[in-house]
């Protein structure tokens, strides 16, 4: 039971834990030779060793470091996922010692085949944890606690493992007291459960704070945005009336074919600016004009049919969420096209059955994969840019709106329906 294989069991069940544990993490060069080099000198440390009574904190610190040498990550988030893969261990551990009894008479009395045995259940455990954990926690590859945090985490698995495994456990053996040591086993596990349950709470916590600050700044950059855009098509509307009424004097004018000319490539130029919407709604002729204005310059053919009274309801800036968003993502999507003539926007909004409809369409050259009934970004920065589709929802919801989206034959629609109010 001393030899140098059972001595180093502690470091073989953590070397199964911590390889599902890593998996999600940022990794650095030729991983799993450092994982295999840094994972066999914690298990010569631990095999070789002699056991005394925090031998568990000196086995740990090697696995800390095996994991920071293997991955591509802070110490911090080392200590972090080694202390959580101790607590999945710990979990493990301790349903062996309560089954271990049970199955004493189905498997040969030689303690290398129960052990065997109880391992392939400890593993299916290893399993479940890290689906239910360790594949949750992290986030880019990486866990991103403080320093603080981490020593937290540390401090609550070391203070069960060492008080109730090292202390309390092994005073109920020694007395004889098998109850409490089954009761102390129990708490134990539950502790640890307790605490890995605390550890995804808190990062869906965070997450959802983060998700909300995210928000927050895309809400205030599109109020800030749908402000400028109203002064701006202000100014082009006067710009692009005095420009009317000056060309009609000088048409009346006489003189050269040059002059004629002239005036006409003018008009040419000008004629980006009765692109101006009157849709009954003027925040919507605001959104309109400018993407209008937009896909102008970006060679993308833009047509709209817009009842902009039934509208109203609707404050400017969710109309701007729900609207200028949709209209971005359909000048992105056509912009990857390379033919001009294949691109398409197209804006319809108005009633039907009761309900205000805004339905958008634009042409897609490339497959759309959709995740919980939103497309799935394209784009590196995945967290950042995933919220455009995830904000018109939003805002419909707000309204007792909702959202459909359909892709196929080259073509990409997203249709907002928002049920109208009694007044309307």
């Amino acid at each position: 039971m001393n030899s140098p294989f059972f001595m180093g069991q502690f470091a073989l069940e953590m070397t199964l834990i911590l390889a599902l544990f890593v998996l999600p993490l940022k990794k650095r060069s030729k991983p799993w030779l450092r994982f295999a080099c840094g994972f066999a000198l914690a298990f010569a440390y631990s095999a070789l060793v002699p056991i005394f009574t925090y031998k568990v904190v000196t086995e740990l610190a090697f696995l800390v470091a095996a994991v920071w040498f293997t991955c591509d990550i802070s110490w911090q988030d080392a200590l972090y996922c080694t202390i959580c893969a101790y607590a999945a261990q710990h979990i493990a551990s301790g349903l062996n010692i309560l089954i271990y009894p049970q199955v004493q008479g189905f498997f040969l009395q030689e303690v290398v085949f129960r052990r065997f045995s109880l391992n392939l259940f400890s593993v299916a455990l290893y399993v479940l944890i890290y689906f239910l954990f360790g594949k949750k926690v992290p986030e880019g590859g990486r866990y991103q606690v403080s320093t603080a945090y981490a020593l937290i985490a540390t401090g609550m698995v070391l203070a069960v493992s060492l008080f109730l495994n090292i202390r309390v456990l092994d005073e109920a053996q020694i007395s004889g007291f098998s109850g409490m040591y089954r009761y102390c086993t129990m708490y134990d596990i539950l502790c640890c459960v307790f605490i890995l349950l605390i550890q995804v709470a808190e990062k869906q916590k965070q997450q959802a704070q983060r998700d909300r600050n995210i928000q927050k700044q895309l809400y205030e950059k599109q109020k800030e945005q749908y402000q400028l855009s109203d002064q701006y098509r202000e100014l082009i509307n006067r710009r692009y009336h005095d420009m009317k009424y000056r060309l009609a004097a000088l048409r009346q004018e006489t003189g050269s074919l040059r002059r004629s000319e002239l005036i006409d490539r003018m008009e040419e130029e000008i004629s980006v600016y009765e692109m101006l919407y009157n849709t009954g709604n003027p925040a919507l002729d605001t959104i309109l004009t400018e993407k209008s204005l937009t896909c102008k310059m970006k060679d993308i053919p833009f047509t709209c049919m817009a009842d902009g009274e039934k509208t109203r309801f609707i404050d400017p800036v969710d109309l701007y969420i729900l609207c200028g968003n949709a209209l971005d993502n359909a000048m992105e999507e056509c912009q990857k096209i390379e033919d001009p003539d294949k691109r398409m926007v197209s804006v319809r909004i108005g009633t039907q059955a009761g309900c205000l409809q805004l339905a958008f369409v634009n042409a897609c050259q490339n497959e759309v994969v959709m995740k919980n009934g939103l497309p799935v970004t394209t784009k590196e920065d995945a967290y950042l840019h995933g919220f455009g589709v995830g904000n018109i929802r939003d805002a419909a919801a707000q309204y007792g709106g909702q959202i459909s989206i359909d892709a196929g034959d080259g073509l990409f629609s997203l249709c907002v329906t928002i049920p109208l109010p009694e007044a309307s």
